[in-house]
């Protein structure tokens, strides 16, 4: 059906006269690894439920390498799993520490409310005693305080970060302050964002990048490319 509706764009006179280029990009094979001896059981057995047996390698990779305290870039394809990268070694914090928490940044609110219901989801089918919760401009002002003083993981984006959090850190004291326990942070399309923010300054020091995706490709469709509009 795609490459169907990809026919009828291309004889489109409309359409093609935007299009600067059409590019075809090969399927290939997964490479897969076992899973993490890092990650919680129940968050093992909780993937197991979802078919899910074992990682892509550059997931592996990853997720052992924020098991030992690196900072980690991972840029792969679309749909290659990047969410477990962050998700799988936080929550396996999470579960053996009640007093860890983290932090996720994601830049548009509708994204920060999918990655809530997928965190949660993942927490509920492993039964894990771990709370997740959006901080935007959207929360009730009634909840925002109950939020702030809540564990687990907190998800918001860079301008509540910048204008609703950072000025009143002293009420996010159990996220920021006064505590050995160091806080993971998960960001998500770093290179969108201004060079000038400082959370992404600070997100992208010592990095340890994962370029090359392990994911599978599937026989694609020609991807096109457009000027910006």
């Amino acid at each position: 059906m795609l490459a169907t509706l990809l026919d009828h764009l291309r004889t489109n006179r409309d359409f093609t006269a935007n299009v600067v280029a059409w590019e075809r990009i090969p399927s290939r094979p997964a490479r897969y690894a076992s899973m993490s001896t890092t990650v919680d059981p129940r968050l093992v057995a909780a993937l197991r439920g979802r078919g899910i047996e074992q990682l892509y390698s550059h997931q592996a990779t990853a997720v052992d390498a924020v098991a030992r305290g690196e900072n980690v870039i991972v840029a792969t394809a679309t749909a290659s799993g990047k969410s477990l990268v962050y998700t799988l070694p936080v929550l396996s914090r999470l579960a053996v520490d009640p007093a860890a928490r983290a932090l996720y940044l994601f830049p548009t609110k509708a994204l920060a409310h999918d990655q809530e219901a997928e965190t949660a989801a993942i927490i509920n089918a492993a039964r894990l005693p771990v709370q997740v919760n959006t901080y935007d401009g959207d929360t009730p002002r009634g909840k925002r305080s109950g939020i702030r003083q809540s564990g687990g993981v907190l998800i918001t984006n860079p301008d509540m970060l910048h204008a609703g959090i950072l000025p009143f850190h002293p009420t996010w004291r159990s996220l920021f302050g006064w505590s050995t326990k160091s806080t993971p942070i998960a960001a998500s399309s770093a290179a969108m964002w201004p060079t000038s923010c400082a959370a992404c300054s600070a997100c992208a020091a010592s990095t340890a990048a994962i370029r090359s995706s392990s994911a599978p490709r599937p026989p694609s469709p020609t991807r096109r490319s457009t000027p910006n509009v």
